[in-house]
């Protein structure tokens, strides 16, 4: 995957500048279906990324060094959903996004919802007949 993101260093920093990045993934998941309403899911998925711009720097959050734009990072997923209607389910999710090689720079998210589907009934097409 390519991203082009805007930044700006400061408030007074009117253009601001772009940051090219390029993402590497690789990814396994594991589904468990014990029943037709009920799946659980476990996913790991290993980027590598890069910056492409020499003019950014990285530190690092543990020694606020300058750190490689170059590196792994993981991801790992666990998901619950629960099929309540025809149109919709409930969703647990867990997510621990880590450098690879160091896997105290790292952050979580828990997220809890309903998904729907806006044209198709669970997922699958009707049949017109």
């Amino acid at each position: 995957a390519y991203s082009r993101s805007g930044i700006k260093e400061n408030e007074l920093d009117i253009n601001g500048s772009f940051v090219n990045n390029i993402e590497i993934p690789f990814e396994y998941k594991i589904l468990i279906l014990p029943e037709k309403r009920i799946s659980f899911s476990f996913s790991d998925r290993l980027t590598w990324f890069e910056t492409l711009d020499d003019k950014i720097n990285v530190k690092s959050l543990e020694n606020n060094k300058l750190s490689s734009k170059k590196r792994w990072i993981n991801s790992f997923n666990i998901d619950v959903n629960y099929d309540i209607s025809s149109t919709g389910k409930l969703f647990l999710r867990y997510k621990l996004i880590h450098e690879f090689d160091h896997i105290n720079n790292n952050f979580s998210q828990l997220q809890f919802g309903y998904s729907f589907y806006f044209l198709k009934n669970n997922g699958a097409k009707k049949n017109s007949i």
